[in-house]
């Protein structure tokens, strides 16, 4: 009896610091940023954008992107974060989700996703 009650005790304990270090995460990661460049990898030549993304509670990411040639684009999508990482929905494509490593320092985020680095500041 006492085996099962140290166990239940232990794997409580897990669970909660796990759902507790995700929603650490998430207050890392929510409100609005600058991405000012993108690439296919973080060492190669970075292309200049002007984009705004607001990560929001409640897993809502919107983004505005503005583009010559496009003008605005405006897109709100779904995220939640996994294991330090940001699962975002793909454009166009509900229900199929990217995984994006992050890698934060300060105010500056870069996310690795699939074929796509986005670099990013925290707008203030």
């Amino acid at each position: 009896m006492i085996k099962k009650i140290t166990v239940l005790v232990l794997v409580s304990a897990f669970v909660i610091s796990g759902v507790h270090a995700e929603e650490k995460d998430r207050v890392d990661v929510i409100g609005k940023w600058k991405v000012w460049a993108e690439s296919p990898s973080k060492d190669k030549e970075k292309k200049k954008v002007d984009n705004i993304w607001e990560f929001k509670t409640g897993g809502i990411l919107h983004a505005v992107s503005k583009d010559p040639r496009t003008k605005t684009l405006d897109l709100t999508t779904q995220y939640r974060i996994e294991k330090g990482a940001i699962m975002k929905e793909r454009s166009g494509r509900p229900g199929k989700f990217d995984r994006c490593t992050v890698e934060k320092k300060d105010s500056e985020m870069i996310l690795g996703c699939p074929g796509l680095y986005f670099f990013m500041t925290k707008v203030k």
